[in-house]
């Protein structure tokens, strides 16, 4: 049937059938419109159902994978926990060892620290009388030089002496052989 003649037809009708054709041509409408939405609802849900089943696929593999993962991080945390605990104990037992050593070391460091005081004590005295020894000698040194002065002068005193003596033998060996010569003169006379 055409638009057209449709239009007659429902102009010929009385008001109650022609409200009653319009109802119905308005309820195939709404029929057609809301069979068109439930489609296109079925259309989206169908997709939005395959979107989430994809999307619930990939946060189970997610969730799989992140389990795989604190498991993996479970047994890495177990053994560096186990290893925590044998450095520690490894430490602790190094340290006891340590402590075992180093109290004999104390005692020897003590000893040798009270040692070596004495060592210094002993060579500060060693020291004051090296200073006094060389003060001594220096003294001894000194009067020493003043010695050898001396004697240098006693030396040149005694040689002038000498030459002095030598002198005196010459002028007595002379006086007296003038004496000889006056004796023999008076004796002549």
């Amino acid at each position: 049937m055409s638009p057209r003649f449709r239009a007659i037809l429902i102009l010929r009708l009385s008001n109650t059938t022609r409200l009653l054709i319009l109802l119905c041509f308005l309820l195939k409408t709404i029929k057609a419109n809301v069979r068109a939405q439930l489609t296109e609802r079925r259309t989206y849900t169908a997709k939005s159902a395959a979107g989430f089943e994809r999307l619930r696929e990939l946060q189970r593999r997610e969730r799989d994978s992140s389990r795989e993962k604190v498991e993996g991080l479970g047994f890495e945390v177990d053994e560096w926990k186990s290893k925590y605990k044998q450095s520690k104990a490894e430490a602790n037992s190094a340290q006891n060892t340590l402590q075992k050593e180093i109290t004999p070391l104390r005692d020897t460091n003590r000893t040798i620290q009270l040692k070596l005081r004495d060592i210094e004590v002993a060579n500060d005295d060693f020291e004051r009388q090296a200073r006094n020894t060389t003060s001594s000698l220096e003294d001894l040194k000194s009067k020493y030089n003043v010695a050898i002065e001396r004697g240098v002068m006693l030396e040149e005193e005694f040689k002038l002496g000498e030459q002095e003596r030598g002198a005196l033998k010459i002028e007595t060996q002379r006086l007296r052989g003038e004496l000889f010569d006056l004796k023999v003169e008076a004796e002549i006379m």
